[in-house]
């Protein structure tokens, strides 16, 4: 069977809407930003003018790139970056979530706190279902994502993740090796009798 890379038009950004991090975080972001629009292809964020969020919409249009937004309507009046391309506005956490994972054909995170590991664990958790089969690449600027890669391979090592998680996500030390990811991703196909089983693929001597 011929494995064919998957057509990008899209991608879903999560990151940070914090503007209390390191400058080095700000430069990956913006870079991001441009790389994407360079590629042609739409970018779609939680729609902030702050953190790296707004770092990375910054990239985007300077690059004269798209840029949409799926954002909370709490967030419309003091929050909103100014230069969005178009916005979906929800009123509930679960619909914005829903509005990103539907608008990207690739989730590329750059380091945030608690909602952005909600996102990716989200996306994450889905893929391993195989109810989607987007790539899924982390930017790993000044070492943020190092631990929470410690941890996916822990449990894929303690049996509670499916081994071939490995091939659907990358933590990547550039935001240029994060598009080179999403470029050349080739999904692997899962078993469903080993996802829905609860076999996550370890040898039976490991158990």
């Amino acid at each position: 069977m011929v494995v064919m890379k998957m057509k990008v038009s899209s991608v879903t950004v999560y990151a940070s809407s914090s503007s209390r991090i390191h400058g080095d975080y700000f430069e990956a972001a913006e870079r991001l930003g441009r790389l994407i629009a360079e590629k042609k292809w739409r970018q779609v964020n939680g729609g902030g003018k702050t953190g790296l969020m707004g770092a990375s919409t910054k990239g985007g249009v300077e690059a004269n790139g798209v840029v949409d937004a799926v954002i909370l309507d709490i967030f419309t009046d003091a929050n909103m970056h100014s230069r969005l391309n178009s916005v979906q506005v929800e009123d509930r956490m679960y619909k914005r979530k829903l509005g990103l994972f539907e608008a990207g054909d690739a989730f590329i995170a750059l380091p945030g706190g608690l909602g952005t590991f909600d996102e990716v664990m989200e996306v994450l958790s889905l893929r391993q279902l195989d109810i989607h089969s987007k790539p899924v690449a982390l930017v790993n600027t000044r070492g943020y994502f190092g631990r929470f890669e410690e941890l996916i391979r822990h449990s894929i090592e303690e049996g509670f993740v499916h081994q071939k998680m490995l091939s659907d996500i990358a933590v990547v030390d550039t935001p240029e090796k994060a598009i080179e990811f999403v470029e050349n991703y080739k999904p692997v196909e899962k078993n469903k009798e080993e996802i829905w089983s609860g076999d996550m693929g370890r040898e039976v001597g490991e158990r």
